[in-house]
């Protein structure tokens, strides 16, 4: 039987939120949006489940007392491939396969991580990439694919290219892995970007330049995997999910 466990980021403040709370406590039609993706991982039918907690962390553990979480601190928000690492090395027992998700997703639906687990297990992936699509992707990570449709990478927009930037398949920044596949590659980042920061994006080029398989679920509704940096962002989510 394999076994899953889910790895929710929810270490950072959230500063264009400009409050003092931690940006995944802020509520979403009445709950907090890291408490809507715990309960939507819960309905996935993963029991274990690892929260990455940082700035504020006694404020987000006492939020979530009534939910069946572990934590792993993150004392220092050094990106994304630094949170996960500080959750893999939290855990208390092994696992085949770890998710990846951040705490700002709030629409998030159960079925949808059902079938990026599937498909990555069917696939004998080592990653398994939920994307979406976008006339204009913004600011977030584009999927880069090979000539015979294959992912060999994810550019963060910063990093992008002018022609890079015009792709329209995005990364939603929910993954699928392969646990010890993970773990070894996560020791080969560096923080050779524009946020000198360790990109948990990183690894999918290294499993591609190792010819690992990639796979990819792309879904029909962005809004699904919408993150909120404002709490104009949120609003408008909340006022999408809505229609």
């Amino acid at each position: 039987m394999n076994s899953t466990t889910a790895i929710i980021l929810a270490a950072g403040k959230g500063t264009r939120f400009k409050s003092e709370k931690p940006k995944v406590l802020h509520k979403f039609h009445g709950k907090a949006m890291l408490h809507h993706v715990i309960e939507t991982v819960s309905k996935a039918n993963i029991n274990n489940i690892c929260l990455v907690v940082g700035y504020k962390k006694e404020m987000v553990k006492a939020s979530c007392k009534n939910y069946n979480v572990s934590y792993a601190i993150q004392e220092q928000q050094l990106g994304t491939g630094h949170a996960v690492v500080c959750g893999l090395n939290a855990l208390t027992s092994s696992t085949d396969h770890c998710i990846i998700l951040a705490g700002d997703c709030p629409l998030i639906r159960e079925t949808t991580i059902a079938e990026l687990i599937q498909t990555h297990i069917t696939s004998n992936a080592k990653a398994t990439l939920l994307t979406a699509k976008l006339d204009n992707a913004g600011n977030y990570g584009r999927i880069i694919r090979n000539k015979t449709n294959q992912i060999t990478a994810i550019r963060e927009a910063k990093d992008c290219s002018d022609v890079e930037l015009n792709i329209t398949e995005f990364n939603s920044g929910i993954y699928c892995f392969d646990t010890n596949a993970l773990q070894d590659c996560l020791k080969k980042l560096n923080t050779n970007n524009a946020q000198n920061e360790y990109y948990l994006t990183d690894v999918i080029e290294f499993f591609s330049n190792e010819g690992e398989i990639i796979a990819g679920v792309c879904i029909d509704n962005a809004w699904e995997v919408s993150g909120a940096n404002t709490q104009e962002e949120l609003n408008k989510m909340a006022e999408v999910s809505l229609n």
